[in-house]
């Protein structure tokens, strides 16, 4: 069996190495993140007395989008009506959204709500440039001219507010990623010494190397599983899907081995990611027809661990 990964350059390894060290001062039993200081750096206690959850996520003109990621936000309201922490839960998206869709709106209801804190948990997969600069920046918490400028220009509203925010990690912290692409490929796997898992996510050039960092546990995991062989591929939301993707299930089907693709997209299955792709405009291109491949069928948005993970990482912190 072999596993095919990119490396990870020594430099950002050394960087990625040192934000997680920062940020495991202390954390509980069933964290997300499982990497806890030798000694507490500070005791924790609550942000505040009224703490809001804000689930941030990237946005689209689909409705089919906003009635997912509104399923999504029921889903952790529903958690904590069980187990009270926060005294709202909101959702909002970052952008292809106006009032009352959109981040600002959202902190105009929670300051309406007569809450003095917020913890901002962006849904999205990795923590790539739009985490970094675009929903930060939104929420006010970073700021430079040029970000500035772009949100101005996209008529993205920034947040003016002096309630206190802090924001989570994203979905790849700790182990949701690696349980779910194990979950996905058990469901379509019958034969695995004779099939080939290929794992397809959006990923970001500009950060291969931290993003492939981050998928290592799930393609590890996901090869213990007796697998072939193991692949990931960026493809964006489709773009490389012809460059990247369709040449391993190409080779693979030409070495007598079936492909199961997994893929790791907040709202999409790899079943209807690539049915979606063979059907548009560049269909032909994209076509994987005649080649022997099967597509899980569950997207991350809606696997069981997904809106407690949420839930977790907004609860911890809440209490930093």
């Amino acid at each position: 069996m072999k596993l095919s990964l990119s490396r990870l350059t020594l430099a950002l390894a050394a960087v990625v190495a040192s934000f997680l060290t920062l940020g495991a001062s202390q954390v509980s039993a069933h964290s997300p993140n499982k990497a806890a200081a030798a000694t507490p750096a500070v005791e924790l206690v609550p942000r505040g007395e009224k703490t809001a959850l804000l689930l941030v996520f990237h946005g689209s003109p689909a409705p089919s989008w906003s009635k997912f990621t509104g399923k999504m936000v029921d889903r952790v309201r529903a958690l904590n009506e069980k187990s009270p922490v926060f005294a709202v839960v909101e959702g909002a998206q970052m952008e292809f959204s106006k009032a009352p869709n959109d981040i600002a709106s959202a902190y105009k209801r929670i300051e309406e709500k007569g809450c003095d804190a917020v913890v901002a948990v962006p849904v999205f997969v990795y923590p790539t440039s739009h985490v970094q600069f675009d929903v930060t920046s939104i929420l006010g918490i970073y700021a430079s001219a040029e970000m500035r400028a772009a949100l101005a220009e996209e008529g993205i509203q920034v947040v003016r507010s002096k309630i206190p925010t802090v924001a989570t990690p994203t979905l790849s912290s700790g182990a949701l990623l690696k349980n779910f692409v194990v979950a996905e490929a058990r469901s379509i796997s019958k034969s695995p010494k004779n099939e080939r898992l290929l794992v397809i996510a959006h990923g970001d050039e500009g950060y291969a190397g931290l993003v492939d960092s981050l998928n290592e546990d799930a393609l590890k995991a996901a090869a213990e599983l007796g697998f072939d062989r193991v692949d990931a591929a960026f493809c964006g939301i489709g773009q490389t899907f012809a460059k990247n993707v369709k040449p391993i299930v190409e080779a693979n089907d030409r070495d007598g081995k079936k492909t199961l693709i997994v893929a790791i997209y907040v709202a999409s299955s790899a079943e209807n990611f690539v049915a979606r792709l063979q059907k548009g405009e560049n269909g032909a291109k994209n076509s994987l027809e005649g080649l022997n491949y099967e597509c899980s069928k569950g997207a991350l948005g809606d696997f069981e661990e997904t809106a407690p993970w949420i839930f977790e990482l907004g609860r911890e912190a809440s209490l930093f």
